[in-house]
Order: structure tokens, then C-alpha cells, then sequence
């Protein structure tokens, strides 16, 4: 089947600073210990959540009950200066700009296990999923997406 998107960028928002389980304390702890920036830490911390840790097909192997391949997706990051509500937990380090952790799926590259090309469209509906599912899962302020 065609798919009507070419990928799907995913923008991660930090993660919530809740007191029984504050991630992005966790995480800012390890990015004054290493040197690392708060974005290098949390990029590190999601590319291992998601594809070490195969969430993207955990999350649709519940949403379709298949189960399905991603096959090929890109850790990237998006650079901003703009500190404002949403970003501020990205600027720890009196930084005049940051980068947030962004994740792109190619649609047309997506499988079923037996490497069968999926037979539905992987449409913005199923990108909301993901988005959602991620979202809660991940435990984030918040997370959007980007599609062509």
C-alpha cells in the first residue's frame, strides 16, 4: 500500500518533574555530572527508551494487536533560542540556545514482523496515536509532530 506521509518527526518535550518519579531530575543530575547538556542526556535517554527498548512497537503492537517494524528512524534534534514556558527546563546551563530531541519514522519503511509491507496507511490519525501513547508512556510536558 502507498503511504500518504514520507515520515513523521516527533519534538519531545522534557519530561515531567513529578516527586514520585521526577525523570528530568534524574536526568539533569546526570548532565552536571558528565558535562553533557540537559538535550545531549535526554537524547540519550530516549533513543535507548525507544529503540533499545522497541517502545514505538510495544505501543502498536497494542493499538493494531500486530505486530509491526519500524525498520529505519533518525535521532535528530530541532535548535532553539526561544525560552519560554514549554522550553524552559531545557535551559540549564545559562544556554543561549538548546537543541530538542526530535524522532522521524518513515511510513513507507514500516513492516509487519514476517517483513511484509503494512496494509494500511500510516496516516496523521496514526501519528496522534503515537503521539499520545508516547507522550504518557515517556511521562512528558508535552510532545508534538511534524508530517509530509
Amino acid at each position: 500500500m502507498n503511504q500518504s506521509l514520507r515520515h513523521i518527526t516527533f519534538i519531545f518535550g522534557p519530561p515531567e518533574s513529578v516527586s514520585e518519579n521526577n525523570r528530568y531530575a534524574e536526568l539533569l543530575e546526570i548532565s552536571k555530572e558528565s558535562s553533557k547538556t540537559f538535550s545531549e542526556v535526554y537524547k540519550n535517554f530516549l533513543k535507548h527508551s525507544i529503540q533499545d527498548n522497541k517502545v514505538l512497537e510495544m505501543v502498536f503492537k497494542e493499538v493494531i494487536e500486530k505486530e509491526i517494524l519500524f525498520n529505519e528512524y533518525f535521532f535528530g534534534e530541532m535548535m532553539t533560542s526561544e525560552n519560554n514556558d514549554q522550553n524552559k527546563k531545557f535551559f540549564t546551563q545559562n544556554n543561549e540556545s538548546i537543541n530538542i530531541p526530535t524522532l522521524t519514522i518513515y511510513p513507507p519503511k514500516i513492516t509487519y514482523k514476517n517483513g511484509s509491507l503494512i496494509d494500511f496507511d500510516f496516516n496523521n490519525e496514526y501519528a496522534e496515536i503515537t503521539l499520545g501513547l508516547l507522550g504518557t508512556i515517556l511521562r512528558l510536558d508535552w510532545i508534538r509532530h511534524t508530517s509530509a
